[in-house]
């Protein structure tokens, strides 16, 4: 009977596994719905899609992003100004297509600076390092334009007249990787690439010296929003808020120096009176420079609706109740009681006419000790083999008042029964009373 019952959790707990197993499946399915290879499920992407314009008018880039959905359509509009005090983004958001705009910021990439690290901290510091040069970003070829239309990616290049420094810009309509990196709807990436630099010192390094504009100052983020998502790793940034939006400027904490990955530094915070703040990034020397960059706005991608979870994976989830519910009571039964709840007298009794040969005579109870064993060969054997045995134990007080009394008949043992099949304290209190009515009427 024991094997029966591991049989039948076996298989209940086997059901269970399976409709686990179908679960896992099926939402590891609706998870992977992602029919661009791009690590994002295509509904997600559906419902942050956006339609991006670029007008170009000289030195001036407008681009305006608008989210395609009709449940929110949000803009994003990004300036850019090419003139003597560099290349100035001004990255600003509107809640809506009529309202006023509810935060802006700005970054200028303004000059490289070629230094002696004096102090030998890898960081460049105007105070301390010596400059041995400055290259102002302020002569420019005309702005190059292009779209990509396997992923809706506009493409914008801004060049100095001698290609020493070039801005690629990146602004995608949906997700998309680019150069191994995922972008969102929601930012832009920038490559900051400085080629064939004139050093005049074999030992000096490069400074990107960059102004930071906000009407609120920008605090260091711990860790990205990006990294926070999953879509990067090994990010520092920035980021500064206004009307309860988050604007941030991040970057990747490695450069390519001649195609090799070498560790960027960047320098504290600092205080820009005409601007707002500044900081510089540092980087080892090379031929060739290439920097990951990042602009955007953080909370404004609408997440998968919990109504999207399939219907099949409800119906899954409830089926798994039903079934651990039912297996759980079955186990218990089975395992626990070790019979069904009916029939327990019946097989009962049948399980003793198979043990016991009907032939076999048992000593009754008599005057003997009250713990008796079963006289007749293997009997310690036969109790063993009952699985189920109840045992009342009584002291030989008991049977040692009960004898006192006269008893006719069936009385004696009829009574032994019912006391045998109440509690000690219950059986106490009414042999007391016994004796105590006893001892009255003998007076």
């Amino acid at each position: 009977m024991r094997n029966k019952h591991r049989v039948i959790g076996l298989l209940l707990l086997g059901i269970i596994f399976i409709n686990l197993t179908l679960i896992s499946v099926f939402a590891t399915a609706e998870g992977n719905n992602d029919s661009d290879n791009d690590g994002v499920n295509d509904k997600y992407e559906e419902n942050n899609e956006r339609n991006v314009e670029v007008d170009i008018f000289g030195n001036e880039t407008r681009i305006i992003s608008v989210r395609k959905s009709e449940q929110k359509q949000d803009q994003i509009v990004i300036d850019i100004r090419l003139s003597e005090d560099g290349i100035r983004i001004d990255f600003s958001y509107k809640l809506n297509l009529d309202s006023e705009m509810a935060t802006k910021f700005s970054i200028v990439f303004h000059k490289i600076i070629e230094f002696n690290d004096t102090n030998l901290d890898n960081n460049f510091n105007p105070e301390i390092d010596q400059i041995i040069q400055n290259f102002s970003i302020n002569t420019f070829q005309n702005i190059s334009y292009s779209i990509l239309e396997t992923h809706s990616l506009h493409y914008i290049r801004i060049s100095t007249i001698n290609e020493t420094f070039n801005l690629h810009l990146y602004l995608a309509e949906e997700f998309a990787i680019v150069e191994d990196q995922l972008i969102s709807p929601a930012e832009m990436k920038m490559s900051v690439e400085i080629s064939n630099f004139t050093y005049t010192n074999n030992n000096s390094r490069l400074g990107l010296y960059t102004k930071l504009v906000s009407e609120a100052d920008f605090i260091t983020e711990e860790e990205t929003d990006d990294e926070l998502k999953g879509y990067a790793t090994n990010e520092s940034g920035l980021n500064t808020t206004i009307n309860d939006y988050t604007g941030f400027f991040t970057w990747n904490n490695y450069a390519t120096v001649d195609e090799a990955s070498k560790l960027i530094y960047v320098s504290d915070l600092m205080v820009e009176h005409e601007f707002g703040q500044k900081l510089y990034f540092s980087y080892f020397q090379g031929s060739n420079i290439y920097h990951d960059p990042k602009l955007g706005i953080k909370g404004i991608l609408i997440p998968l609706p919990v109504s999207d979870s399939p219907t099949l994976i409800i119906v899954l989830v409830l089926t798994l109740g039903s079934v651990s519910t039912a297996a759980i009571y079955t186990i218990y039964h089975y395992g626990m009681k070790k019979s069904p709840t009916s029939n327990t007298k019946k097989d009962r009794e049948k399980y003793f006419k198979e043990r016991f040969e009907e032939s076999e005579v048992l000593e009754p109870y008599s005057d003997k000790p009250a713990l008796q064993i079963l006289i007749e060969e293997n009997s310690i054997e036969n109790l063993l083999q009952i699985r189920n045995l109840n045992i009342t134990v009584v002291s030989e007080d008991f049977f040692e008042i009960i004898n006192r009394f006269e008893w006719e008949g069936n009385e004696k043992i009829n009574f032994t029964k019912e006391m045998l099949s109440i509690t000690p304290a219950e059986r106490r209190l009414i042999l007391d009373e016994m004796i105590h009515n006893a001892s009255v009427i003998s007076k």
